[in-house]
């Protein structure tokens, strides 16, 4: 029995790393200085393989992609206006360049095609991670 649990203790604590993780790859990969179509076409394989996308990208494209130098775009925010719930993908499209209805209905493919869980999680993380407009 105290088996069983130790080992479903340290389940979790990988699942809990590898869900870090690929976040951290999705923030990095929107952070990147890559062309807009390039961005996300990345954001699509890490979201679609997960893991697996989240590696390829740190082999692949990781060191062609320095951080976005200060001033080159906006900065990403939630917008106080054209929100629909806290204004993330608003946000989102305002800083990639994109219409908001686009990003809104890539959102919404991918939260329905990767299982609900995955983007209510990721919405709501960028909720909490992305600053509302006019606050640093």
């Amino acid at each position: 029995m105290f088996l069983s649990g130790t080992w479903m203790f340290g389940m979790m604590g990988l699942a809990l790393l590898a869900a870090i993780f690929w976040i951290w790859v999705l923030v990095e990969v929107m952070r990147s200085d890559m062309p807009n179509d390039e961005k996300l076409l990345w954001v699509l394989v890490v979201v679609f393989l997960n893991i697996i996308g989240a590696a390829l990208y740190l082999l692949i494209a990781y060191k062609k992609a320095p951080a976005l130098r200060k001033g080159r775009r906006p900065a990403l925010a939630r917008p106080k206006d054209n929100r629909i719930v806290a204004g993330v993908c608003a946000g989102v499209a305002r800083y990639l360049g994109y219409d908001t209805a686009m990003v809104r209905l890539v959102f919404a493919l991918l939260t329905v095609f990767t299982g609900f869980v995955n983007g209510i999680l990721a919405y709501v993380i960028a909720w909490v991670i992305i600053p509302p407009e006019g606050r640093k």
